[in-house]
């Protein structure tokens, strides 16, 4: 109960700051942001291996998250770096990466409990942290997207812009992560015996994991923009499939399907915030936070439509997310008139 507390209020507090974090990026440089973000999820972490009481650990957690603007502070940083004609594709490696590394995060962080202890673990892993800001202070990012004038003033009627966006990443992000509480459900209904849940469990979003991250750089290279609403689309169709089969393998393998089509949409979606000027970094912030609230939103759904009804209409809702974005995901004219449309390549 404590640890899904602690992970609500980091998850929330990284919702909610991450347009602060953007906001800054914007009136300050991304690398000296970077560096700031880097100390302070230092020492939170390394804090917390000298907690001595839960409610300690949930201020530490609660702190961490509204200080962790890593994600966002690293996109207007590539925003203000690539080309804009390159920017999907950029942005792409960068969630690719953060895949992996919260796929290998977890596994490495519990051979490390195991070893040395928990606090000997959190001590670790806030050195490892506080190990990227030389790399960052060496690297030296070119800033191209910085504007040289006076900075407009930013209206909150200029947002609805986005509104689009936000609830396409949203609605994304709840629908790929919809099956991760329902999983072993899902499991025992395919006659998985019980002894052998938590290892298919874990195979099963491990693999997901890597065909997304792995799937990124592909779709992003392959798929034009205006592809992504059929994309979607076809994601829904798919979850829709499997919520109508109880077969191990049968949904392993359109699982991989699932994260093959979803996996250029946040990338496309967060390259068009990342192509204003005055505001990047406040779009990013906000865009940002929308795939947190789904990756929190939709495993909630997940589990209470599951024990309230059945597997079925649980897939049925997930794929309605995935439609529901496809339609969010439609572009504007604007959109449609820019080169994309016209079949310009990265």
């Amino acid at each position: 109960m404590w640890a899904g507390i602690a992970q609500l209020l980091a998850s929330s507090s990284l919702a909610l700051m991450s347009p602060f974090w953007g906001w800054l990026c914007d009136r300050i440089e991304g690398e000296k942001m970077l560096v700031r973000v880097l100390i302070a999820l230092t020492a939170m972490t390394g804090l917390l291996s000298v907690s001595t009481s839960v409610y300690q650990v949930l201020v530490l957690r609660l702190i961490s998250g509204m200080t962790s603007g890593t994600s966002t502070v690293v996109m207007t940083i590539i925003s203000s770096s690539v080309d804009e004609d390159r920017l999907p594709q950029a942005i792409g490696y960068q969630q690719s990466v953060q895949t992996v590394g919260l796929l290998l995060g977890p596994a490495v962080g519990g051979i490390m409990a195991t070893v040395v202890g928990f606090r000997s673990c959190f001590l670790i892993s806030s050195i490892m942290i506080s190990m990227a800001i030389p790399f960052v202070l060496w690297a030296h990012f070119e800033d191209r997207g910085r504007p040289s004038g006076p900075r407009e003033r930013i209206h909150w009627r200029a947002f609805k812009a986005i509104g689009r966006g936000f609830v396409g990443l949203f609605s994304v992000q709840a629908a790929y992560n919809f099956i991760t509480p329902m999983l072993p459900l899902y499991l025992a209904e395919a006659g998985v015996e019980e002894s052998s849940l938590v290892e298919y469990n874990g195979i099963i979003l491990t693999t997901s994991s890597l065909a997304y991250a792995a799937s990124v750089p592909i779709t992003t290279k392959i798929f034009k923009r205006r592809l992504i609403p059929v994309l979607l689309a076809t994601a829904s169709g798919v979850v829709f499939v499997q919520g109508f089969l109880r077969e191990v393998f049968a949904f392993t393998a359109l699982r991989m399907v699932q994260c093959f089509l979803h996996s250029a949409v946040p990338s496309f979606l967060l390259g068009e915030g990342a192509k204003k000027d005055s505001s990047k970094g406040l779009t990013l912030g906000i865009l940002n936070s929308a795939t947190y609230l789904g990756n929190a939103v939709g495993p909630f759904l997940s589990s209470s439509v599951a024990y309230t009804t059945n597997l079925t209409m649980a897939f049925t809702v997930s794929a309605s997310f995935s439609l529901f974005a496809a339609f969010a995901a439609i572009p504007t004219k604007r959109h449609a008139s820019g080169p994309d449309s016209k079949g310009s390549t990265s």
